[in-house]
């Protein structure tokens, strides 16, 4: 798919230069879960296709070569849908984005609780702060819509086994190559790694089209929809509790 993001959703270039020093965990989630994920001798063709309840159940995991291809159904709210729709309407009568975020804050209460950390372009630009808050209010609220294998939420999984809510976890809306619109999701969780020995920040990225969410971005994100003794404790642990500490091995001043 084309990632083009829209003007009116997108985040500001400092937060894509933070999505890009994080890639890096793109290719340690390959290396993490290519050993962890794939033991299953079960045998995968096409995409791999469940549906939320039961990836509950648990499902097996996919060989390296199919695991982008993971699909789970995850049914859309009529609002999802007219937001999604509506993404080129901005007047009354449309689901727009400060509208949808209306709806996300009266769905889901403590979302707007969570405190969003702005970076110093946003504090310097109203306007950007706003589009940045609700992209990264709509990404809490469908990490609470995403089921994961084990039967948790991703949501769970970043309020209880991350160090915190990172501003670039954040939904927004892109267009295919057909110019379709279609959600791009966003998460950066982080864990502690038994092969790096430290706090890691991984990659998970979802695309969120229709019905169906297609897992993108590293086998982080498949494994943890398909795999139900995600995260392996031999490979990853929670690195909520542990101190946080930056890429020189110092403790971060942003815990």
């Amino acid at each position: 798919m084309d990632r083009r993001i829209s003007h009116s959703q997108s985040v500001d270039l400092e937060s894509v230069n933070l999505k890009i020093k994080c890639l890096f965990a793109v290719l340690l989630s390959s290396v993490v879960f290519g050993l962890s994920g794939c033991s299953n001798d079960a045998s995968v063709s096409g995409s791999t296709q469940t549906d939320a309840a039961g990836s509950a159940a648990g499902a097996a995991t996919p060989p390296s070569d199919a695991w982008q291809d993971a699909v789970i159904q995850l049914p859309a709210t009529p609002e999802e849908k007219r937001f999604v729709h509506d993404v080129r309407c901005f007047d009354d009568s449309c689901m727009t984005a400060e509208r949808f975020d209306r709806y996300i804050v009266k769905t889901y209460p403590d979302i707007a609780k969570i405190h969003y950390r702005a970076n110093r372009i946003e504090l310097e630009d109203k306007a950007s702060l706003e589009d940045s808050q609700m992209a990264f209010r709509r990404g809490l609220y469908f990490a609470k819509r995403i089921k994961l294998a084990n039967g948790s939420t991703l949501f769970d999984l970043l309020a209880t086994c991350s160090h915190d809510f990172e501003p670039t976890d954040a939904a927004s809306v892109g267009f295919d190559k057909n110019d379709k619109p279609f959600l791009y999701l966003q998460y950066i969780p982080v864990f502690y790694s038994n092969l790096e020995g430290k706090n890691v920040d991984m990659n998970m990225a979802y695309e969120r089209v229709g019905d169906q969410l297609k897992a993108t971005g590293s086998q982080l994100s498949t494994t943890a929809v398909v795999d139900r003794k995600f995260p392996d404790p031999e490979v990853l642990q929670c690195a909520h509790g542990r101190p946080k500490l930056d890429e020189d091995g110092h403790l971060s001043s942003t815990q």
